[in-house]
């Protein structure tokens, strides 16, 4: 007899999930927010993330644009009351942050991040 959870594509075991936060710096407080979109393509989904930093000298808006994809690989553990499934994504994408410091500095950052996570 076939598992019909194993039969199912690897995205649609994942919800669909959004998500906020907020940290806490000795010098900033970050809130944030991230999107979980898609799927984009077979196996691609589309995860947009926006944090803004303050504090008393320093202000950082960061925006990510990130895609993951989830390799067709699934594997199965035996959790305590439910079998676990368990997937891998690779994932990465173009960042943009800007800082202002009130002393009248700013910069600006363009990074290319290159996330790789194994997830449960």
């Amino acid at each position: 007899m076939r598992n019909r959870l194993l039969d199912q594509a690897v995205p649609s075991l994942q919800p669909r999930p959004k998500r906020g936060g907020v940290g806490l710096d000795p010098e900033l407080l970050y809130i944030g927010a991230q999107a979980q979109l898609g799927p984009v393509f077979r196996n691609l989904w589309f995860r947009p993330n926006f944090e803004f930093g303050f504090g008393e000298v320093t202000k950082i808006t960061a925006l990510n644009l990130e895609a993951i994809y989830f390799l067709p690989f699934l594997a199965r553990g035996t959790g305590a009351t439910r079998p676990d499934v368990w997937s891998i994504y690779l994932g990465g994408g173009p960042a943009a942050q800007l800082s202002r410091r009130s002393f009248e500095e700013g910069d600006v950052d363009i990074d290319l991040l290159e996330p790789t996570e194994v997830r449960a």
